[in-house]
């Protein structure tokens, strides 16, 4: 139903990876692109990983240009935002997504359980190809709420990469986590 808007993980093996980042859903960039984090979020994730954002993380790790190094899994494989959509829906769609822009906020009480379920399912079938080596790094809010219990590497809650977050003073001490976290 969603298969044109559908953004696989990245890489498509994640068996040997050593740091999986989780994000929310793709957007724009990432449908065009066909990768998560293919925009200014995944930029901001290349820049502090790499320290050039000339390319974003998600291009770079379905290019093969981090060897084994990351990876990235969103909870949801297609845009939880009705804006990101590229062209018109069907009511049915659009009836998803509008319970999709529910689900985003995590403070939320009356979201539709079922579809809920059925999303925490495909995201824990996708999460199941990971080594048990491998650490998990869940980046924001509704990421770190969807992760199963104990899978997080980190005590600290990292943020979302959007809004220059990854730059922001008050998130550098969790961060800092990441920069230990990549040497191995």
């Amino acid at each position: 139903m969603f298969g044109e808007w559908l953004v696989p993980d990245v890489p498509a093996d994640m068996e040997a990876v050593k740091l999986v980042f989780v994000l929310e859903s793709p957007h724009k960039k990432e449908l065009e692109k066909k990768c998560p984090a293919a925009g200014t979020a995944g930029k901001a994730m290349a820049r502090f990983l790499t320290g050039s954002g000339a390319k974003a993380l998600g291009e770079l790790i379905r290019d093969g240009e981090t060897g084994n190094r990351y990876g990235i899994v969103n909870v949801c494989r297609i845009p939880m935002q009705k804006s990101a959509y590229n062209s018109p829906l069907s009511a049915e769609q659009n009836e998803i997504v509008k319970q999709l822009e529910k689900l985003r906020n995590p403070d939320l009480k009356s979201v539709d359980d079922e579809l809920y379920s059925a999303l925490l399912e495909d995201f824990k079938t996708r999460l199941s190809g990971i080594s048990g080596k491998t650490r998990i790094i869940p980046c924001g809010r509704f990421a770190r709420k969807a992760l199963p219990a104990g899978m997080s590497w980190t005590a600290d809650e990292i943020p979302h990469p959007s809004f220059g977050n990854w730059r922001k003073a008050r998130y550098q001490k969790a961060l800092a986590q990441i920069g230990t976290a990549t040497i191995f």
